[in-house]
């Protein structure tokens, strides 16, 4: 359901969406509301970007990410970025929002703060252009949601 909503919604806005079948078939540690909170903030900020900034051709990708400890995945797109001193800012909770970006950042912060009760962790992945944010899980701690479900 949620991924028919979010191709739907990028194809009436001429915005390419990319997604990893294998996400379908992973659980995570979140209760449902939780995880759909975490993934339409990402995405939101994204389009919000694009929007703004005149974004031609605009594209995110959610991939499957894993290694030999951690699951989750990443949230990729082609706007205007961020660098890794803006990101800290936007998610650390005692930050007085006074950098560039002063009247967003609460979603990051709320993400950060619900993964971090749950095992989970936001970070910052460095890429040329755009901005690439992941989502991880200790895969001890995994059980729960598929929220990628149809």
């Amino acid at each position: 359901m949620i991924l028919e909503i979010m191709f739907h919604e990028f194809s009436l806005h001429e915005m390419d969406l990319e997604f990893d079948e294998r996400l379908k078939s992973v659980k995570f540690s979140l209760p449902t509301p939780d995880l759909v909170h975490i993934i339409l903030n990402l995405i939101s900020n994204s389009v919000k970007n694009f929007i703004e900034n005149k974004i031609q051709d605009p594209r995110i990708a959610i991939k499957y990410t894993e290694n030999d400890s951690q699951v989750g995945f990443e949230i990729t797109d082609n706007g205007t970025g961020m660098d890794e001193n803006t990101f800290n800012n936007l998610t650390d909770l005692f930050s007085d929002g006074t950098a560039a970006y002063q009247h967003r950042g609460i979603g990051l912060r709320l993400i950060s703060r619900i993964l971090e009760k749950r095992g989970g962790h936001l970070l910052f992945i460095p890429v040329n252009s755009g901005t690439c944010l992941r989502v991880g899980f200790n895969k001890k701690r995994l059980a729960g949601t598929k929220v990628f479900d149809n």
